[in-house]
């Protein structure tokens, strides 16, 4: 059992206390799939999502037509498949056992290096 709230391993960054720094990276992962949406449609996804946090909070039931919509709003996203992930851009890396993490915001995929000690001014 755990205090941590669903999802939350304690094994974060944030939360294990593991150093951390910014920096500027180019991802490049290969045959990758990202989903698209446009932005109304994500808005109304994320106004959905709202809805059902504060039916769940008022221990309420979610309305079957608020989750048909958001299933709707879901179903418009379309899936596209990259050669290459195009980002770069500045991420937040992480440090554990001599290993340097940082995740992909467009992709999602999970990097890793040595960690140079002597370059990390964090």
């Amino acid at each position: 059992m755990s205090n941590y709230p669903p999802g939350v391993t304690g094994n974060e960054p944030q939360i294990a206390g593991y150093p951390e720094f910014d920096q500027n990276v180019d991802c490049q992962a290969e045959g990758v799939t990202v989903v698209t949406m446009s932005p109304e449609a994500y808005k109304r996804a994320a106004a959905l999502v709202d809805e059902v946090m504060r039916s769940a909070r008022q221990g309420l039931l979610v309305p079957s037509g608020t989750a048909f919509r958001l299933q709707n709003e879901i179903a418009d996203g379309e899936e596209v498949d990259l050669v290459s992930c195009p980002f770069e851009g500045d991420v937040t890396s992480w440090v554990d056992q001599g290993i340097v993490f940082w995740e992909c915001p467009l992709c999602r995929t999970v990097h890793e290096a040595d960690w140079d000690p002597e370059g990390f001014d964090g």
